[in-house]
């Protein structure tokens, strides 16, 4: 059960009883948020993305991505290493640590291509000889003529494989301009932009995303309050087509394990309240590097609850998990998305 058409939900509350409600996954945005974009490199254009998470202390106090804010600490992404045989969500970012003169990091892949997660495995590139260094705006082999600013040999560089997983994001692929998303065309050049921007101001480098609101419970004081979270990547391609969101089929590598929940409302004898949001299974506290809920993940496994009458409010995870566990509600699988907590309503 994915979507329902405004027809058919119309239908069915007309057959339902009156107290029967219908909470839409995902929720209508309820604000927006402006964020600094970043530059780095794909295939020799200018890939802009943005910073929300690591697994690395050091990496999400920027003291080795200064270009970067701080970003959320989220050790659960490092399940993201996999092993050198298997690949498990993150594909490689290169980042020359020497290069002639400052230069963004290099992406191995994009929206809507294989292997893309909106996450990624750093890789340090250091040239040998500093004298003969130079700048790397792809990440395929280099090639004299045809691709000579690509990835150099063994002979000529050191590639450090990190244990540092990265969330970047990419909403734009070439020159800023319109938000309006335009698909890849590598015959004739290509660009990317992600529909559900609302804004891309070239000027500022700066792009305004759609937020949404959830219930959050502190799992120490077990205070509730309302997170405020972006959504840019999912696993499901018609919801990216609808929604504007990046298509990224590397999420579905990702272990079940080392994501969390987003719980959103179907159809319920208890007439949900006017204003009632998604509710998440964990967010950082605090935000930024000094997060210490560890159970915190940026990949949110997005799940529908149905059922009869809970008897209480749906607003926390413990209450969630407690009626899951004795069969009063049940949830249902909708899809994988890549996004991040940015801040708190309350």
């Amino acid at each position: 059960m994915k979507r329902y058409s405004i027809i058919a939900v119309a239908t069915m509350l007309v057959l339902l009883s009156a107290s029967a409600s219908l909470a839409i996954f995902p929720a209508a945005p309820d604000g927006t948020a402006t964020i600094k974009l970043q530059q780095g490199l794909f295939l020799g254009k200018p890939a802009w993305y943005i910073c929300t998470d690591t697994n690395d202390i050091r990496t999400a106090a920027s003291q080795y991505m200064r270009w970067c804010q701080p970003l959320n600490l989220a050790p659960k992404l490092s399940s993201l290493l996999g092993s050198k045989k298997n690949f498990s969500g993150a594909p490689d970012l290169y980042i020359v640590t020497n290069p002639p003169s400052t230069q963004g990091p290099v992406f191995s892949t994009a929206p809507e291509l294989p292997l893309y997660s909106g996450k990624w495995r750093i890789v340090f590139i250091t040239f040998k000889k500093p004298c003969y260094s130079r700048h790397v705006t792809s990440a395929l082999p280099a090639v004299p003529k045809l691709n000579p600013y690509g990835l150099p040999s063994d002979k000529e560089a050191w590639f450090e494989k990190s244990d540092i997983v990265v969330d970047y994001p990419i909403v734009a692929i070439g020159h800023l301009g319109s938000p309006a998303q335009v698909w890849y065309n590598l015959q004739g050049g290509f660009t990317y932009r992600l529909g559900s921007a609302k804004n891309i101001n070239s000027g500022a480098k700066t792009i305004t995303l759609p937020t949404y609101f959830a219930y959050v419970q502190n799992p120490i004081t077990y205070d509730i309050k309302l997170a405020e979270f972006i959504i840019t990547e999912t696993t499901d391609r018609s919801d990216a087509n609808y929604f504007g969101w990046s298509y990224a089929p590397g999420l579905k590598e990702i272990p079940w394990t080392d994501t969390m929940k987003l719980w959103a409302f179907g159809f319920s004898r208890v007439p949900l309240k006017s204003g009632h949001f998604p509710v998440l299974q964990a967010s950082p506290i605090p935000l930024g590097p000094k997060n210490r809920n560890y159970d915190y993940s940026p990949i949110m496994d997005g799940f529908l609850i149905f059922g009869g009458n809970p008897g209480s409010s749906l607003n926390n995870p413990q209450i969630i998990e407690q009626l899951l566990r004795n069969n009063v509600i049940y949830e249902e699988f909708v899809e994988r998305l890549n996004g991040s907590v940015i801040g708190y309503v309350q």
